[in-house]
């Protein structure tokens, strides 16, 4: 199976959860619950946008991991895309819950526009959709994960450690909730954060969430043999052993994952307003070039379903909307979770999931603003897409 709730980062969030004494309404992650057997005090978690299993392999030698640092496996959940996989490591809720299922979501309420949802604006555009008179994060409001934490334990000091860049983001700000944010600008200052924030609590608990944007921001543009991510896993591995070092005999659990992995790109396929599979829909296909929700025109399922398999078989698997929820691809219908209210809405009459190394680019007529073509993408369903790692060091 492509996905794996039993195994993913969000059974890790339960884990973590479960650590502080709360409980989620999903599965934890055994491995860790035998760690967490006697709670730690702290647990720093340490998330590399776009670092997948497939890169920790590669670069092992780079990476020089302490010897008491292991490596768990994991598949992260689906779709593997940022704002998928960080919204569900940034609330502990499953694509299926909180409904953030790719880049870019069709909204009805914003006169049928396209909305990229973490910077919030138009998609192909710059003009924002927050504020008056709707908030987009109003509409599709997020349930932090320090706040699940903050219920359990009113005391426990947070802190979210994030790109400076991104401080003034209302989706970092809504995922943030009540942590404390702490922005950074150089790589060392973020692990020199984290350990500050075991420090500043030694005689107390804490929870760090902290976010890199690397690899992932220099890969899409780069591909994935590019030197600067052998320099990057390099520094990694230097930085994490001095975060050790700060940390050793303090009690804290330090886990260090990725949102997703990436796959080299070959080709798109390009989807012209005009042509014969663009003409059987009612709109543009989203979120992401490599899992797509088709709203196809009433009456031309068939044809719609016979002609993307004449034209794009060979890379995409095409899964009926409803089957695709039922499956369980967003993730499981738990006791005490429940399915986002819009995803009637976002997933369309069917679902396309490339399987190889391929995308679809959607061109519209005129009018517009057409992003690159990336040599490196995630949001499929290959391995180096959906495996990520779980670096587990114990500072007892």
């Amino acid at each position: 199976m492509v996905f794996d709730y039993n195994r993913s980062t969000l059974n890790m969030m339960s884990s973590i959860l479960g650590n502080f004494g709360g409980k989620s309404p999903h599965l934890s992650l055994p491995a860790l619950d035998e760690l967490t057997r006697e709670p730690y005090d702290h647990v720093i978690l340490m998330v590399f946008d776009g670092m997948g299993q497939s890169f920790v392999e590669r670069y092992a030698r780079e990476l020089n991991l302490p010897p008491k640092m292991q490596n768990i496996p994991l598949k992260t959940v689906f779709p593997p895309t940022t704002a998928a996989a960080m919204t569900s490591l940034y609330t502990g809720d499953s694509p299926r819950e909180h409904g953030y299922l790719g880049w870019s979501l069709w909204f009805e309420e914003f006169e049928d526009r396209y909305i990229n949802i973490l910077p919030g604006t138009e998609s192909g555009k710059n003009r924002a959709y927050f504020g008056e008179p709707r908030d987009i994060y109003d509409i599709m409001p997020l349930h932090p994960f320090s706040q699940k934490l903050r219920d359990v334990q009113p005391d426990l000091p947070l802190y979210f450690i994030t790109p400076k860049a991104f401080k003034e983001s209302r989706y970092t700000k809504a995922a943030c909730g009540p942590a404390k944010m702490v922005p950074y600008r150089r790589f060392k200052d973020m692990t020199r954060a984290a350990a500050a924030s075991v420090k500043k609590n030694s005689s107390g608990r804490s929870y760090t969430m902290v976010y890199n944007v690397d690899p992932d921001k220099f890969l899409h543009p780069e591909g994935v043999d590019t030197l600067r991510l052998r320099d990057f896993m390099t520094l990694l591995g230097e930085q994490l052993r001095k975060l050790i070092s700060r940390i050793e005999g303090s009690n804290t659990l330090l886990l260090v994952t990725a949102d997703h992995g990436m796959t080299g790109m070959e080709d798109y396929y390009k989807m012209k307003e005009g042509e014969e599979l663009f003409s059987l829909l009612k709109r543009p296909p989203f979120p992401e070039s490599r899992m797509l929700s088709f709203h196809v025109k009433e009456g031309d399922k068939e044809r719609f379903r016979k002609r993307f398999h004449e034209l794009l078989g060979e890379d995409f698997t095409l899964i009926e909307g409803e089957a695709f929820i039922r499956e369980g691809w967003l993730g499981p219908d738990v006791v005490g979770g429940q399915s986002h209210g819009r995803l009637d809405k976002l997933i369309g009459d069917y679902m396309a999931v490339a399987k190889g190394r391929k995308g679809i680019k959607y061109e519209a007529k005129e009018g517009g603003k057409s992003s690159p073509l990336f040599k490196a993408h995630h949001a499929g369903m290959t391995r180096e897409e959906m495996d990520v790692p779980l670096l587990v060091y114990s500072a007892r």
